[in-house]
């Protein structure tokens, strides 16, 4: 004896890759909400040199140069420097409790 079902009930085999796409989609976009609420901890030595480079050919000699890094996916790709402190040859010390670089998508994914 076959199995009638009612017209308004949804033939779910019928709707399996559909709903599998979804469930994929739904899944990957929590995925990546999430890993850009969180902060990623990345070399602070690359970045601190760097720094160091440009400002001592933009501004002045720099002798000393300290923080830590993160980087930061979401709401837009940052780069933030916290308890940064700069020493120039003239002995000036600068101290900045945070600093924050934006970023271009393309930059970070060309490298």
């Amino acid at each position: 004896m076959k199995k009638v079902l009612p017209d308004r009930m949804i033939h779910f085999n019928a709707h399996r890759p559909l709903i599998r796409r979804l469930a994929i989609a739904c899944g990957g976009v929590l995925v990546v909400s999430f890993a850009g609420l969180i902060s990623f901890p990345i070399s602070s030595a690359t970045i601190l040199s760097e720094l160091k480079a440009s400002i001592s050919r933009d501004v002045a000699p720099v002798t000393r140069i300290e923080g830590s890094a993160s980087l930061h996916l979401l709401p837009h790709p940052t780069v933030d420097l916290s308890s940064v402190t700069l020493s120039f040859e003239n002995n000036i010390e600068l101290k900045a409790p945070r600093i924050s670089f934006g970023l271009r998508i393309f930059s970070l994914l060309g490298g």
